[in-house]
C-alpha cells in the first residue's frame, strides 16, 4: 500500500513540476487580450494572411495574440520589408512597409505553371501565390529555368525590362504579359490592346516596340499580330 501511495506522489510531483515549467515558459511569451488588430500600408499583402500565420485566440470579449509570433511572422514574410508595432487602448496597430513587387513570374512545365512574384532585384517575394495583379506577368518555359534558378539570358532580359521602365520608356509601363519562347524570341501584350507582338529579348526591340505602338494608337488600329525585328515589322 505505501509503495503505491508513493508512485502515486511521485505521479503527482512530476506533473506540478511539467506544469511549474510550462507557466514558466508562458510568463516569458508577450501574449496580449486586445479588442482589436488593424493593419496599416498593405497593398499587396492583406491583413488576414499575416494575422493568420500568428498565434491567435478568438474569444467572446476580444482576441488573445502572441505577440512575438506575429513579429516572427512578419520579419518571415519576403514582402515585409519594415514594420512597427504599437498597442494602445486595447488595441494592436500594425504599420508595414512592403517591398514593391515588379515583376509576375510563371514557369511553365507540360501545361502547369509555379508563380513567384520578384522584386527590382529579381529576388523572390511570394511562391505561388499571386498579389500584384498590377505588374507584367512573364511566363518562362521550364528550359529555362531547370537546374533551379533563371538562366542567364533569361535574367538579364528580365532586368532590361525593368532598367528600360525605369528610365521611363513608355511601352514597359504598359505590359501585361511576356511569353519567353523556347526559341529566345519573346511574344507581348500591351494593356488595352489586341495585337500581340513578336520580338527579341533585347533593348533594341523595347524600343522598336514602343515606336510601333505609338504608330498604331495614333491610327488606332490594331492587327492580330505584329512581328519586331531588327530591320522590319510585318502586321498580320
Amino acid at each position: 500500500m505505501r509503495t503505491r501511495i508513493n508512485m502515486v506522489a511521485v505521479m503527482m510531483l512530476g506533473a506540478l513540476m511539467l506544469f511549474a515549467a510550462t507557466g514558466r515558459a508562458h510568463a516569458f511569451r508577450n501574449v496580449k487580450k486586445v479588442s482589436a488588430i488593424e493593419f496599416k500600408g498593405l497593398k499587396y499583402l492583406t491583413k488576414y494572411e499575416l494575422i493568420s500565420a500568428a498565434d491567435t485566440v478568438v474569444e467572446q470579449d476580444g482576441i488573445v495574440i502572441d505577440v512575438d509570433s506575429l513579429e516572427a511572422a512578419l520579419r518571415k514574410n519576403l514582402y515585409v520589408k519594415d514594420y512597427r508595432i504599437v498597442e494602445k487602448d486595447r488595441r494592436i496597430t500594425v504599420t508595414v512597409e512592403e517591398k514593391r513587387p515588379a515583376l509576375v513570374m510563371a514557369i511553365e512545365k507540360e501545361g502547369a505553371y509555379a508563380f513567384i512574384e520578384l522584386d527590382g532585384e529579381l529576388a523572390a517575394l511570394s511562391y505561388n501565390r499571386v498579389h500584384a495583379a498590377d505588374r507584367p506577368l512573364v511566363v518562362v518555359p521550364w528550359a529555362f529555368a531547370h537546374s533551379g534558378s533563371l538562366s542567364k539570358q533569361v535574367r538579364d532580359y528580365l532586368r532590361t525590362i525593368l532598367e528600360a521602365e525605369k528610365s521611363g520608356l513608355k511601352v514597359c509601363r504598359e505590359l501585361t504579359e511576356v511569353y519567353i519562347r523556347s526559341d529566345g524570341k519573346v511574344r507581348i501584350r500591351l494593356r488595352g490592346r489586341r495585337t500581340e507582338f513578336l520580338a527579341e529579348m533585347n533593348r533594341a526591340a523595347l524600343e522598336r516596340l514602343n515606336t510601333c505602338v505609338g504608330f498604331l494608337d495614333a491610327a488606332g488600329r490594331y492587327p492580330a499580330h505584329m512581328n519586331i525585328f531588327d530591320t522590319f515589322g510585318v502586321m498580320k
